[in-house]
């Protein structure tokens, strides 16, 4: 019996030794978990988890369905008191501006500390505070917490959770109070980020800034750890006659998951990432055209100053020494020296550049400022919406941050000589890549098909050979005709004195009876720019031809690889963030916008709301085969009340819009 005993004694004992060195192995793991580069988020674990209710045969969109299931309580748990609400704020940061405009009672952040404190009606002496923390998913373990102000993590980003707190006097229990708590990413204001935040959002950033890659082909998966700079720049760059996420209504869906495929990979860095949004028209309030030299956003320790202080105009910061450009022959677009680029733009760096002048023309093009954001917000149907936003708000700021140096023709000489079209020569300048742009789609503009990595970039320019601009023969005239022909000249309309009619070259007036009799010879006149000379004019029209059939260097930004440039990921959330707000619709100001995609108008792919964009498993939807979704699902997904979407904003307020 004695042995017996003590062999069973033996057994515990070695039973609990192994538990503990068991939990000692987790423990050790779990700290080498979180500090690896590739850490992935409790978000995607929770996603892992719920992954197994969808089936190889479910759309993405039926997978989130059975995960919302999953998430959500009964309407009956759901109740939060009201009559004690608590003071619930991320550490260091004041509470959320935007609560109001959710439907949850509480919002917290994953992986930061969080302050909760009792409000003060519950405050007594005597009392004890104990709180109790579960999330409705079990995914982390029960949290106790004593006090009237206490500091907590939540650590499962789209999940509910159930805060209980129980007042007690000794043994007694007085009262209890059940709270619940929506944890949600938050994207602020750069500039209202802590310090310490904005140092390792620029840290998990810079980790991004991989080497030259490609993209795998079919339904094969990317981690988010591989979502360097150089897949986001082979993603974003397309055609010259077609982009998916642009001039269509997929502008909104396209770049909202585009920023959440970034945060994602960002994520594996710091898990409490989030992208920050840039609010240009406070730089537009505050510093006016010299915005480029005084905004904080283009210093060297935020996105690198607007013109790099080096020969080659590499954008380079502090936190960041070069991105390099992927370098693929068999990339359906890329430019002669091999370069994921525009075609057109035969700019020979390695690495991602860009400059604040235009063909040695100082650009003092402005920021779009409150009274054009103001006017996007009047419009009241999608297509009318994306048009302001991606035309008036979105486009000028991708070419005016990248620029265009060691061109062949010389702005600031052109100016020099007709002074008059100065006004209209910023105009063209963030027109150069379309008049470049049209020029080779119909054929006049060709660029060499191969050019060795050290071939000066002059031997490897794009041209016109069919265009000779020093004959004596080519005329202004013959320069209208090639740009309208190739829709370039449509795009300065607004800036033209409209054509008369006709002009009856071989008119006879008869003295007697004042009849203008025409002699059959009918020449359409010309279309000439507004507020300058007939010969300024006409100069002008020959000076585009020369622009568009010579571009020179372009800066990433001002290309379809702008996503290369780090400046590129603060700007697209500014429009998710008004596109959010109008969703919200806190006050009814937009019960009256129509939401509906109409699919008519436009063959490019992408555009409709049915077609499909090359974005997966963004909603824990994780499995394969993955699938990918169309707009129509993106619209439904990103609704910002529904509990998927893994961010909020910190605020939609515009005080400094107010006068």
């Amino acid at each position: 019996t004695m042995r017996k005993a003590n062999k069973l004694s033996v057994k515990i004992s070695l039973l609990f030794a192994s538990l503990a060195t068991i939990a000692f192995i987790f423990y050790e793991q779990a700290k080498l978990f979180q500090k690896s580069e590739k850490y992935e988020s409790l978000s995607s674990l929770a996603a892992s988890r719920l992954s197994g209710s969808c089936t190889e045969y479910d759309t993405d969109v039926r997978c989130v369905r059975k995960s919302r299931e999953l998430r959500n309580p009964a309407e009956t748990d759901l109740k939060t008191d009201q009559n004690s609400r608590l003071l619930v704020h991320t550490e260091f940061y004041p509470p959320l501006a935007s609560i109001g405009f959710y439907p949850w009672d509480y919002i917290v952040e994953p992986f930061k500390l969080t302050i909760i404190e009792v409000p003060d009606e519950l405050l007594s002496d005597g009392l004890t505070y104990a709180w109790e923390i579960n999330d409705f998913l079990n995914l982390t373990a029960t949290q106790f917490h004593i006090g009237p102000k206490i500091s907590a993590v939540f650590s499962t980003p789209t999940v509910l959770y159930e805060v209980k707190l129980t007042l007690k006097d000794g043994k007694d229990v007085k009262s209890v109070y059940n709270y619940h708590m929506m944890c949600k990413y938050v994207r602020r204001e750069i500039r209202g980020m802590t310090e310490s935040d904005r140092r390792d959002y620029f840290y998990a950033l810079g980790q991004l800034k991989g080497q030259r890659q490609t993209i795998p082909r079919g339904n094969s998966t990317m981690l988010p750890s591989q979502k360097t700079f150089q897949y986001m720049m082979i993603k974003h760059v397309h055609t010259l006659t077609c982009s998916p996420f642009h001039n269509g209504n997929s502008f909104f869906t396209s770049h909202a998951a585009f920023t959440m495929e970034l945060e994602e990979a960002m994520r594996t860095v710091f898990p409490g990432a989030s992208q920050p949004y840039w609010d240009y028209t406070i730089d537009a309030k505050m510093y006016g055209n010299d915005w480029y030299l005084d905004s904080p956003m283009f210093s060297h320790d935020w996105y690198g100053k607007a013109t790099p202080d080096n020969p080659d105009h590499h954008v380079i910061t502090s936190w960041l020494k070069q991105i390099e450009l992927p370098y693929n022959w068999n990339a359906p677009v890329h430019n002669s020296y091999g370069y994921v680029a525009n075609v057109i733009n035969n700019n020979p760096s390695k690495f991602v550049t860009r400059t604040h002048a235009f063909c040695n023309m100082e650009n003092r093009i402005p920021l779009p400022t409150c009274k054009e954001m103001k006017g996007c917000l009047t419009k009241r149907n999608m297509e009318d919406l994306r048009s302001c936003m991606e035309g008036e708000l979105h486009r000028d700021l991708h070419l005016g941050i990248g620029g265009a140096w060691d061109c062949k023709v010389d702005m600031k000489e052109f100016i020099k000589k007709w002074p008059e079209t100065s006004k209209i020569m910023g105009t063209i300048s963030i027109q150069m890549v379309t008049i470049s742009s049209h020029l080779y789609s119909y054929g006049y503009l060709e660029c060499p098909a191969y050019c060795a990595l050290d071939t000066p970039f002059e031997d490897c320019m794009c041209s016109c050979p069919s265009i000779d601009t020093s004959s004596p023969d080519f005329t202004w005239e013959k320069a209208y005709d090639i740009l309208e022909a190739s829709q370039v000249a449509q795009a300065f309309s607004n800036y033209m004195v409209s054509p008369k009619s006709s002009v009856l070259e071989g008119v006879i007036e008869d003295k007697e009876t004042d009849e203008k009799k025409s002699t059959g010879d009918v020449y359409q006149k010309k279309p000439q720019f507004s507020g300058m000379s007939e010969e300024a004019s006409q100069a002008l029209w020959l000076f585009l031809i020369e622009l568009g059939c010579n571009p020179g260097k372009l800066g990433t930004m001002g290309t379809s690889a702008s996503s290369g440039d780090p400046i590129f990921w603060p700007l697209h959330p500014f429009f998710d963030r008004l596109w959010n707000y109008m969703r919200l619709n806190k006050d009814g100001e937009f019960d009256d916008f129509d939401w509906k995609w109409y699919d008519s108008g436009s063959d490019c792919e992408g555009h409709r709301s049915y077609d499909t964009l090359p974005f997966y498993s963004l909603f824990a939807d994780f499995k394969e085969p993955v699938h990918h979704y169309s707009n129509a699902d993106l619209v439904d997904l990103l609704d910002p009340k529904d509990e998927m979407v893994p961010y909020v904003y910190d605020n939609f307020d515009w005080f400094h819009c107010l006068d």
